[in-house]
């Protein structure tokens, strides 16, 4: 079991490391220091507010969300960011399966 949590850890150091983390790290300032975004991201919440108060999904809330989607480090940035997830979470599973088998083996002993 220690094995499991040892190799967990050298894969967590991978993932912190790589180009993937690093891009996004990269994107994200990018997009904090983007005046575009800045507005993209202030108009769509102003249009998200006004829905959660009227429960009413308008022309302007739509718009706004395709532009601030469809901005290249936006765009990019929620990519690589719903890869990353996806991979985690099947990570997750696979390290779930693997410590329960090794839970059941060490119950047997």
């Amino acid at each position: 079991m220690l094995t499991v949590l040892e190799k967990t850890n050298e894969t967590i150091d991978i993932i912190d490391n790589s180009y993937i983390i690093k891009r996004l790290k990269e994107l994200n300032r990018l997009i904090d220091n983007d005046k575009e975004v800045k507005l993209l991201i202030n108009d769509f919440n102003k249009y998200k507010d006004k829905y959660y108060k009227d429960n009413i999904i308008n022309d302007d809330l739509i718009s706004s969300k395709k532009e601030l989607y469809n901005h290249k480090y936006i765009d990019e940035y929620l990519k690589i960011y719903n890869s990353l997830n996806l991979s985690i979470i099947s990570f997750n599973k696979k390290l779930s399966l693997l410590l329960k088998s090794d839970i059941h083996r060490c119950s047997r002993k």
